[in-house]
């Protein structure tokens, strides 16, 4: 048919829309095709634009950077508990650790105390707080004694009333 054209696709999906075309055809406006050319933005609108998307990318910097810092907790947690419980893994490690800060120029002096040592430091605290508790304990309780034997000395030394 000459002079007739397709029905104009629905912008969402490749299917015609044919609805809308055969509604315009009975008014025989019928658009064939649409085209923008030379379009100007008002001279503040690129600001704009600028200025609502910098919040969108400093959310997404900081969701990017929390995963990563997730995940490396996630990896410093699990070797963690590997090196837990082989002394030979923690002793290379600190090694390592010992090698790296002498391969740095600086002037960092490093006091080598061995893990044991920190264990006992730990124990002894426990140990000493647990043990202080138990004296503030007795303590008070020699207080109350103590107070209940001078009612009762007093009370036996003055005179009945009645």
């Amino acid at each position: 048919m000459a002079g007739e054209t397709s029905p104009p696709f629905n912008r969402a999906s490749s299917i015609p829309d044919t609805e809308n075309y055969g509604q315009a055809k009975r008014f025989k406006d019928v658009i064939a095709r649409f085209e923008m050319k030379d379009v100007e933005l008002p001279e503040a609108m690129p600001q704009v634009m600028a200025m609502q998307a910098e919040p969108i990318r400093e959310k997404r910097t900081r969701i990017i950077k929390a995963e990563a810092e997730f995940e490396a907790s996630t990896k410093l947690a699990a070797a963690s508990e590997q090196m837990a419980g082989n002394p030979a893994a923690r002793e290379l490690r600190r090694m390592q650790r010992l090698s790296e800060i002498g391969s740095e120029d600086n002037s960092t002096t490093v006091l080598m105390i061995p893990s044991d040592f920190v264990t006992l430091a730990k124990s002894l605290s426990e140990y000493l707080r647990e043990h202080q508790a138990d004296e503030r304990a007795r303590a008070s309780i020699e207080k109350s004694s103590a107070a209940k034997t001078q009612i009762r000395n007093r009370e036996q030394a003055s005179p009945p009333h009645g």
